[in-house]
């Protein structure tokens, strides 16, 4: 991932359009987001994580499950 490329959770947080407390647990407890790690341990995301993001956000404003929407993501 080329540093132009990553952002941090709070940028994608707010370009996806829920907490950085929601991708958290999207990436903790689903697997749907791959951070790499900066030396100092902040977690850089890429725009695939952003498009996996946005999509899952979408499914569940329509009432899917997070797990499930999750899964039709990653799919």
């Amino acid at each position: 991932m080329e540093p132009t490329d990553a952002m941090r959770i709070g940028e994608l947080a707010e370009r996806v359009g829920v907490s950085a407390h929601t991708l958290r647990a999207w990436e903790r407890r689903y697997g749907l987001l791959s951070p790499q790690r900066t030396p100092s341990g902040y977690r850089m995301y890429s725009h695939a994580d952003e498009r996996r993001a946005r999509a899952v956000r979408a499914l569940v404003e329509q009432r899917v499950p997070a797990s499930q929407a999750v899964a039709r993501v990653l799919a």
